[in-house]
């Protein structure tokens, strides 16, 4: 039977879920559907034990009222002066986290620690997924390179050939605080390997001040945040392998992998990337991506003053774009579908084969050339801008 989520005795709902105390509400709902969806019982590899707390920890804490109750019994008075405090390292995560949220209170880092570099190897199968979940700093992606190093256990001559390795294995490097990076590894699964950033960004709560933590997961630092206590994430994949970025912030590279990229980016978050094969994109608040190549299909859900520009090959690109979100493409689209509104723009300077545009609430399309009837519906002060509209091809 499994434990009650209380924080009375019967486990911290804040780690369950793994969130810190400042976390928001929409945080909080994130959490528990990525955790409820990956330990389900009726899903392989779920844990019905701890799909159960995770369900008790979030009725707890998507509660306001009985959040709130549950926050005020942990308040307790400062310790007294003669009193010898127990170290912060010999708490739990928890514990720690609520420390720091008590004893330091003016803005700051925590203590600066040399920063710890670990080189971790995974092998994935051809064509498959690399996913980071999770992470807060810098993360570069580039595809891998055959190199002299070789292994010792397959082939011919008891010897695995440098570009095979090279195309079946994912490498990544992470270097920031000893404490986060002690804490992360790579993952084996069923489509490849995922390197599972959430760890790190609960350890990065703890090491950084509270105030500058809940600045930069919550996109206000981004950016600007302070360097020396972000993780530093280099990877290298087999071409063609799948990218996952989900709920990642910072800044993010990506080569040309040649692969499918889908990614969900924090706000403020910065990503350039080279090469696609297909790209899926979802945008928060101020995030800008930068897709220089795409050989294929796009699909774009923008909100609240994010940007994206887009240039390549694309077949077809769907675009959803709310709430000041900007979208440009450079190149030709075959066929295009948008859902622009909420005073959003998406202008496209190349021709369009096919377009299906729903625009409302003072959304705004701009198209250079449209050589078919545009199809979809204008409600609310919706625009669509045609430049240089060409005349329909004649049915044959």
């Amino acid at each position: 039977m499994s434990a009650p989520v209380n924080g009375r005795g019967g486990g911290d709902p804040y780690a369950t879920l793994d969130v810190g105390p400042a976390a928001t509400p929409e945080e909080i709902k994130r959490a528990y559907r990525r955790l409820a969806k990956r330990f389900h019982p009726d899903r392989a590899g779920g844990d019905a034990d701890r799909f159960a707390r995770i369900t008790q920890a979030y009725e707890l804490l998507g509660d306001p009222r009985r959040r709130a109750a549950y926050d005020e019994s942990l308040r307790v008075p400062p310790p007294r002066p003669r009193r010898p405090r127990r170290p912060v390292v010999q708490a739990g995560l928890a514990e720690m986290l609520r420390a720091a949220l008590h004893e330091m209170g003016e803005p700051g880092l925590a203590r600066e620690t040399p920063p710890l570099t670990r080189r971790l190897k995974i092998m994935v199968p051809p064509g498959g997924r690399f996913a980071v979940e999770g992470l807060v700093g810098r993360l570069v992606v580039q595809p891998a390179k055959p190199t002299a190093r070789v292994g010792r256990r397959e082939g011919p001559n008891g010897h695995l050939d440098a570009e095979r390795v090279a195309r079946q294995s994912v490498e990544v490097e992470v270097t920031g605080p000893a404490a986060v990076v002690q804490g992360l590894g790579l993952e084996p699964t069923e489509a490849g390997a995922r390197f599972p950033g959430f760890a790190g960004r609960m350890a990065l709560r703890a090491h950084l001040h509270m105030a500058a933590a809940a600045d930069l997961l919550a996109g206000r630092a981004g950016r600007d945040a302070p360097g020396s206590s972000m993780l530093h994430v280099q990877a290298r994949v087999p071409r063609g392998t799948a990218l996952d970025l989900d709920d990642v912030a910072g800044t993010v590279t990506v080569g040309d992998t040649e692969g499918e990229l889908v990614a969900s980016l924090g706000p403020r978050t910065l990503l350039r990337a080279g090469r696609l094969a297909r790209a899926r994109l979802h945008l928060a608040g101020g995030a800008m991506a930068y897709l220089t190549d795409i050989e294929g299909d796009a699909d774009v859900h923008a909100v609240g003053e994010a940007k994206a520009l887009l240039d390549g090959r694309l077949a077809r690109l769907r675009a959803r774009l709310e709430d000041n979100a900007h979208v440009e493409v450079l190149c030709p689209i075959e066929h295009l579908h948008a859902e622009v509104g909420g005073t959003a723009f998406l202008h496209v300077k190349a021709p369009v084969g096919e377009a299906h545009c729903d625009v409302h609430t003072a959304g705004y399309v701009r198209l250079q050339a449209l050589a078919s009837p545009l199809r979809g519906r204008r409600t609310a002060g919706g625009l669509v801008d045609i430049a240089g509209r060409q005349a329909p091809r004649a049915a044959r």
